[in-house]
């Protein structure tokens, strides 16, 4: 049996010893290789820390100022709540760089940067809030403004410069500790040149393998740290974000359907994967419906009504993009939101935009729309009947042609007038208004031109009417509702004597006299209550006239019309009286109807006296009664006719109706007959009983000069003394004179007569006698 060759004792010692000085040196050299390696793998972590860092911030920033600008592209809001998992990580990992910065210079970029992303996230802010506000404009305008640029290029210059300097600080450390190591190694090479080459070679490659792998493992664990939190923050996203996100095939078959379809259209990813056509409703817009059965190469969106799970009707916008695998569409992936109230809220404005268009289009005024440089931007219908142009005529033109005077559009007075060219050169009177608006940055103007043409004649027909009022010998009196005056022309002053001023706020009552055929005013207030003009005649009295018994000169007749003025409602709001001074006339009238009294009184008494078949008793009481009872005649139905007894100044009452008037006679009463004028007396008899105040007429009865009685009747207290009447009394008092003396000859020449025939019977008598 072949023994193994051993080692010597001393050698297997001087081994052992070598062994133990290799192992020494092997765990020295190991030592001093590991605490390089290690200073050497932190510098490397921390470069590529760095490294990291800049890129993740970039990335970060580009991935939210994409998603500000598709949301402003599509002019749909994004919640802040949806961005602030981006912007918060952007926080950290400007924090973070600040920490890991490897020197001052570092620092102080990352500082800069720092400063430069809080003025870029205030603005972001800004337009977040604006997309959320529904101003996609003014968004728009501020992702585009030179500011935000300004920010966003400095803090990308700043992060440039970061990672510039920090890599330049980790290659001079790298370099400083690579060649510590290499002093290490080769003093450690120095030592085991001979002992440990191999060794030294296994080691390195060991070391080598240890650090790729050590490095291998810390990537990989990072990424899948940061892969593990991605897709939980997207899982989160999905679930619990206002839109649904869904893939399908090339088939139409959903891969897959985000459980944020629930909050959207209340089904779930089962119930819609399985049917979702069946929740389709019949409205027109889902003719236009394309799903993945009718894929196309393109990004596209459309809108679909379905039945939401409670029962009423949505509209839903769904985003498809179709992605594509080795050169091929395989599917397409898409978002579907509730965009019901957007959709209702665009058709009140296209259903307020008709109505206000249909309004523009029919409205009666001349409505035109200028830009803030004064160009016509659109011109109504009545506009373009107003002015004479179309509006292609005048489209871009200055509103100011069409207007004769300088007028400043974004400052005019409410109702102020102006002078309108048309297109033949005729002027038009007109009147402005304007209100301006600002419609996406832009300042319009609507200027409304109304014609006042009609306006302006009926105004020169106003004052025509009233210089004519003014100029009418008519009074004119203009009344509220109630009666008060509230206008008179200067006829109704020189009429009544009233001044214009005096009378404001009166009732026309004041100019009544009393006089007034009774049941005038009640006619004249019924026909008005009816709605009708009333006409009539009126006595009225004349300022100060404060009686009845003054002055006939206070009195004067009108005749009146009284018009009542209607509102659009039928109300009455005014009253119009015209008075007409018909004084003349009605006296004429008075005198022609006392002139016929007169004349038929006169025939009725010389009817009644010349009557041969009754005594002059009864004719003289047929007579007195007539007299009193004719109505027309101012007499209290009484009086008396009273006889001269011979030459004396006694008399005997003939005939007598109701008092005598035998001891009313004045002493002079014969003195006064023998004038042969009818007399007027006032006398207030209180002491009759049941009698009134009152006076007589006195006519003597006369005839051939010779006074044979009078005639009394009794009369008002205060008559009206009219020439016709008193010549009328004064015939009747020769009438009846006539009617005395006749009689008192008759009966002389009865008694003569009988005397004459007693007489001749005596004579007969004595010359039978004597025979």
């Amino acid at each position: 049996m072949e023994e193994r060759p051993t080692i010597p004792r001393n050698l297997m010692a001087l081994v052992n010893v070598a062994v133990l000085l290799t192992l020494a040196l092997v765990v020295l050299v190991v030592f001093l290789v590991q605490h390089f390696s290690l200073d050497l793998y932190r510098i490397q972590t921390s470069s590529f820390a760095v490294q990291r860092l800049s890129q993740e911030i970039l990335f970060l920033d580009e991935m939210l100022a994409s998603d500000i600008a598709f949301a402003a592209l599509l002019s749909d809001p994004l919640p802040l709540g949806s961005t602030s998992v981006l912007r918060q990580r952007r926080v950290r990992a400007h924090e973070a760089a600040i920490d890991s910065a490897p020197n001052d210079d570092a620092r102080e970029a990352a500082i800069l940067a720092n400063a430069a992303f809080e003025q870029l996230s205030l603005l972001e802010e800004q337009t977040l809030l604006l997309l959320n506000e529904g101003d996609f404009a003014a968004a728009t305008k501020l992702i585009d403004s030179d500011e935000l640029k300004k920010w966003r290029d400095d803090h990308h210059t700043h992060i440039d410069r970061f990672s510039t300097l920090s890599k330049g600080a980790m290659g001079a450390a790298l370099v400083s500790s690579s060649k510590r190591l290499r002093i290490a190694q080769f003093g450690t090479y120095f030592c085991l040149i001979l002992m440990l080459g191999l060794w030294l070679v296994v080691m390195r490659a060991l070391r080598h393998h240890y650090v790729s792998l050590r490095e291998t493992q810390v990537a990989l664990v990072m990424l899948t740290s940061d892969l593990e939190e991605r897709t939980e923050e997207q899982r989160f996203i999905f679930e619990n974000a206002g839109d649904f996100v869904y893939r399908c095939n090339d088939r139409g078959v959903f891969e897959y359907i985000s459980p944020a379809i629930s909050n959207v259209t209340g089904y779930s990813t089962e119930e819609w994967a399985s049917d979702f056509r069946s929740y389709l409703t019949h409205h027109p817009v889902n003719l236009e419906m394309r799903l993945s059965a009718a894929l196309e190469p393109e990004p596209t969106h459309f809108v679909v009504e379905i039945w939401h799970k409670n029962g009423h009707p949505m509209m839903m916008e769904l985003h498809e993009t179709p992605y594509f695998e080795e050169g091929k569409l395989f599917g397409v992936v898409g978002v579907g939101r509730n965009v019901t109230q957007r959709v209702e809220a665009q058709q009140r404005a296209r259903e307020s935009a008709a109505r206000i268009r249909a309004i523009v289009e029919a409205a009666p005024d001349a409505i035109v729309t200028i830009d803030q440089e004064g160009s016509i931007e659109s011109f109504n219908p009545e506009a373009e009947r107003l002015f004479g142009f179309s509006f292609a005529e005048v489209e871009n033109t200055p509103l100011s042609n069409l207007v004769a005077e300088q007028v400043e559009w974004t400052d005019v007075a409410e109702g102020r007038e102006a002078t309108g060219v048309k297109k033949d050169g005729s002027l038009v009177p007109l009147a402005i208004s304007a209100a301006q608006t600002n419609i996406a940055g832009l300042t319009m103007s609507t200027v409304i031109f109304h014609n006042i043409s009609e306006r302006k004649r009926a105004e020169a027909e106003t004052k025509r009417l009233a210089h004519a009022l003014e100029s009418s010998a008519d009074a004119v009196i203009i009344t509220d509702p109630s009666g008060s005056i509230e206008y008179v022309n200067a006829a109704f002053s020189e009429m009544t004597g009233w001044g214009a001023d005096e009378v404001l706020a009166k009732n026309p009552r004041i100019l009544q006299s009393g006089l007034t055929v009774p049941g005038t005013y009640q006619e004249m207030w019924e026909a008005l209550r009816r709605g009708e003009v009333w006409s009539g005649r009126l006595l009225n009295k004349r300022k100060d006239s404060a009686s009845r018994f003054e002055d006939d000169s206070e009195l004067y007749w009108v005749h009146s019309t009284i018009s009542p003025v209607h509102d659009v409602a039928g109300k009455v709001t005014a009253f119009v009286e015209v008075q007409r001074d018909i004084t003349a006339k009605v006296e004429e009238e008075i005198r022609t109807s006392r002139s016929q009294v007169s004349s038929e009184v006169r025939s009725a008494v010389a009817h009644i006296l010349h009557s041969e078949d009754t005594s002059l008793q009864t004719r003289l009481a047929d007579v007195l009664a007539y007299v009193v009872g004719f109505m027309p005649l101012e007499s209290h139905r009484q009086g008396s006719v009273l006889a001269r007894l011979g030459n004396t100044d006694e008399v005997e009452e003939l005939v007598v109706i109701g008092y005598s008037c035998k001891n009313v006679l004045p002493e002079n009463w014969l003195s006064l007959c023998e004038e042969g004028i009818p007399e007027i007396s006032p006398c207030y008899c209180l002491d009759h009983e049941n009698d009134e105040p009152h006076g007589h007429y006195l006519v003597p009865m006369r005839y051939a000069g010779q006074v044979h009685g009078a005639l009394v009747l009794y009369c008002m207290a205060d008559p009206v003394t009219d020439s016709i009447e008193m010549e009328m009394y004064e015939d009747l008092g020769e009438l009846l004179g006539y009617a005395v003396a006749t009689d008192e000859v008759q009966r002389t020449l009865t008694a003569a007569r009988l005397a004459a025939e007693e007489a001749n019977r005596n004579d007969r008598a004595i010359e039978f006698y004597e025979l």
